[in-house]
């Protein structure tokens, strides 16, 4: 309930902040990495879009770009932890594409994908929008994504399947 969620929560706050006090510095970080690989993408293809840069670029340097992406997107999960409440907030709330937010982890676990030689399929479409928070509703696909990449065993296909009707998309 409501105010068992409030106690909880205000008893295990002080130690989440303790626990995350870090994660300023490596977001620091990785917006640094971040931006040396891009400069890199930029010395390798001048002028053309990041989608082309990646592509020409090395697979190393692919996968760090990647890499910071997923690590900035695991550092927003661990931020949510300590303010659940910016979940339900309604200024967070908007509508976006899911298959365009599960395409997005696809290709952040792409590189980790091929170095357990798993691969995935995307079977189906979806054109619709979902309405959500945007920080919050990540999480979803993100943690499935890693669950397939981290439990499938070497060699495997993932399928990750897309089912859109009127009001509903799966």
């Amino acid at each position: 309930n409501k105010r068992y969620e409030k106690d909880f929560l205000d008893n295990i706050r002080p130690e989440i902040q303790r626990s995350f006090s870090f994660l300023h510095d490596y977001r620091q970080f990785i917006a640094r990495v971040r931006q040396n690989i891009n400069v890199v993408l930029e010395y390798r293809c001048p002028g053309v879009d990041l989608d082309q840069q990646l592509s020409a670029a090395l697979p190393a340097e692919a996968a760090i770009y990647w890499a910071s992406l997923l690590m900035e997107e695991k550092l927003q999960t661990a931020f949510l932890l300590l303010h659940p409440e910016r979940i339900t907030d309604p200024a967070q709330v908007s509508s976006f594409r899911l298959h365009g937010l599960v395409l997005k982890y696809l290709r952040i676990y792409n590189s980790a994908f091929a170095t357990k030689d798993i691969k995935p399929r995307v079977v189906g479409n979806s054109i619709g929008e979902i309405k959500g928070n945007r920080a919050a509703v990540p999480v979803i696909p993100h943690t499935l994504i890693d669950n397939a990449l981290k439990y499938s065993a070497r060699g495997a296909e993932v399928v990750i399947g897309f089912e859109e009707s009127d009001h509903d998309i799966e």
